[in-house]
């Protein structure tokens, strides 16, 4: 699963795994060796990239994009000129740190979650280490820590999501790991999906009173599954602060840290050499973390596995509101809200109509504070890649969505954004992609009530969303449906299981380059067919679209008069 379909990653002879899951050490290995190779006119990835360059301002000027920025080098202002331009910063670019961490004057050694392979944590200076968060990166850093003898203290807020829900990796019968079995199309019908047409199974699934009870009882053994590995409140030697890592999110909802159980030991030891609190940081000393109930954690090094900033710091409020990227509500104008708002209410009315398992979702405990300053509008991009207000197209932003896969989505984006910069893909009207984009916002904060407030959170949707840019493009190389090796009935039925209950590998996109080449060299790409439930949506989108039209001219002829 991780790696590109045109290189293969391979491990060495003497590699240990577990269920097949290897070592993060060995992608960077293969990112490296990727970026090396010859790829077109002899030149390597390396080649083309301009390295040590900071872009400090992008804008627009007249036909053309321009990047400003600062080289490492010589510290002179460079600016770069071009005529497309693709945003590929991603969601994990600049640390977000503690607030409270920023000027107090603890004099141990301080660490995200970015810095820490490169060792730091584990020099003879620190022997204390205090890992801040919930979430899969600090329990990997707290795990490490653990393993290599340190005295671990794992701190986890009283006021955050609370503790990640860590599902074990072990697959089941024909599949290696769990992760085989989550990208499958099997799948797709035990989850509720904005990218995908509705079919006879996910009918069944989500609108029958028998297929609802057996999609609860699926994610609720799946639950109970992930309290039983860890055996939060009976584990024998547990230590005891252990019970707080108890998850408040179910699988399904993913209202707190979701992650994949990738050590065989990992609860043995955690619960047994890490102590464990619940409770807000109130302050540092000069060698200590204080907590919010009084208590003092030693700590000669604090990681902090606090996540990430919100990009786009080289862009402009008012640039990010006319591409559609989050920026402060404020600077929308009221009558744009008004059309979002409706747009988002329609939308959302088809969602739960299609999808009755989304109406009642778990009262959260927790609630993301906003105001007036920090509350943003969410990412009111095309397919979560493509600008409305960009015409001829000439700007893309890729890894915006957060999704279990990167490599699959940044494979199937890239090639997507490929086509809409070069004109070849053909878009639905203005008013329909606005309100496709109304619809997948609606669907991700209903799928997602606490994770997908930003509309960019779609952690279960990885097929389905990859699915549906390459079947724009009309691709179908990459689904075993369309393959000839075995003729016939009989091999068309073979294909369609396969197609059904075989993961979906990297190696399946290796023919989708080719196949769009020739679909191109043949015509015109024929616009995508879309369900009957979106469809509904956007005639609601084209009537509002009226109403807004005549509106303005009304206002309009008022003015003049």
């Amino acid at each position: 699963m991780a790696e590109f379909s045109d290189m293969q990653l391979k491990l060495p002879p003497e590699e240990e795994t577990y269920h097949n899951i290897f070592e993060a050490k060995h992608i960077t290995t293969y990112l490296n060796e990727y970026i090396n190779r010859p790829i077109f006119h002899n030149r390597s990835l390396r080649d083309r990239i301009r390295f040590g360059f900071t872009a400090k301002n992008v804008g627009r000027y007249e036909e053309s994009w321009q990047v400003r920025g600062i080289r490492a080098s010589d510290e002179r202002q460079q600016v770069i000129q071009c005529s497309k331009l693709m945003i590929a910063v991603g969601l994990t670019t600049e640390p977000k740190m503690p607030d409270l961490l920023e000027h107090d004057s603890y004099q141990g050694m301080l660490l995200h979650q970015k810095d820490f392979g490169r060792g730091q944590a584990f020099s003879e200076r620190g022997n204390r280490i205090t890992v801040l968060g919930a979430g899969k990166s600090a329990a990997d850093m707290v795990y490490q820590c653990a393993r290599s003898g340190k005295e671990v203290t794992w701190v986890i807020r009283e006021s955050g999501t609370g503790p990640a829900a860590f599902i074990d990796i072990k697959g089941h019968g024909r599949y290696k790991n769990a992760s085989e079995i989550g990208h499958t199309r099997m799948m797709l019908p035990m989850m509720p999906s904005c990218f995908t047409n509705p079919t006879f199974l996910s009918r069944f699934v989500q609108n029958t009173k028998l297929g609802q009870a057996i999609d609860r009882k699926v994610w609720d053994n799946a639950d109970r599954d992930i309290r039983q590995e860890a055996n939060y409140h009976e584990r024998s030697g547990a230590r005891k602060g252990y019970p707080h890592l108890f998850p408040e999110t179910a699988a399904f909802w993913c209202n707190g840290p979701v992650g994949l159980l990738q050590h065989p030991d990992f609860w043995e030891t955690i619960s047994k050499k890490v102590d464990v609190h619940r409770c807000d940081v109130s302050n540092l000393t000069h060698d200590s973390i204080v907590l919010s109930d009084g208590t003092s954690i030693v700590s000669d090094v604090i990681l902090c596995g606090t996540g990430w900033k919100q990009p786009y710091a080289f862009l402009s409020d008012e640039l990010r509101c006319q591409l559609g990227l989050p920026h402060p509500s404020t600077c929308h104008c009221l009558e744009d809200n008004a059309s979002w708002m409706t747009l988002h209410s329609a939308a959302k009315e088809e969602i739960l109509s299609e999808f009755p398992a989304l109406c009642c979702p778990p009262t959260p405990r927790y609630t993301p504070q906003k105001t007036n300053a920090t509350e943003k509008t969410p990412y009111r991009l095309y397919n979560l890649i493509a600008p409305l207000n960009d015409f001829p197209p000439s700007i893309v932003f890729l890894g915006q969505i957060r999704m279990a896969n990167s490599f699959r989505t940044a494979e199937c984006q890239a090639l997507w954004a490929s086509a809409y910069l070069d004109g070849t893909l053909p878009l639905p009207s203005y008013d329909e992609m606005e309100a496709e984009i109304a619809y997948t916002i609606a669907f991700c904060q209903c799928r997602y009530p606490i994770s997908g407030g930003a509309g960019n959170y779609f952690f279960y949707d990885v097929i389905s969303y990859t699915d549906k840019l390459l079947a724009e493009l009309g691709l179908r190389s990459h689904k075993r449906v369309a393959r000839k090796h075995v003729s016939g009935h009989l091999g068309a039925a073979s294909r369609r299981v396969r197609n059904f209950f075989d993961p979906c590998y990297a190696s399946d996109l290796r023919g989708v380059i080719e196949e769009y080449k020739g679909i191109v060299a043949k015509g015109p790409l024929k616009p995508l067919r879309r369900s009957s439930t979106k469809q509904s949506t956007l005639s609601r989108a084209s009537t509002f679209a009226s109403v807004k039209t005549s509106q303005s001219v009304k206002r309009h002829l008022k003015d003049s008069s």
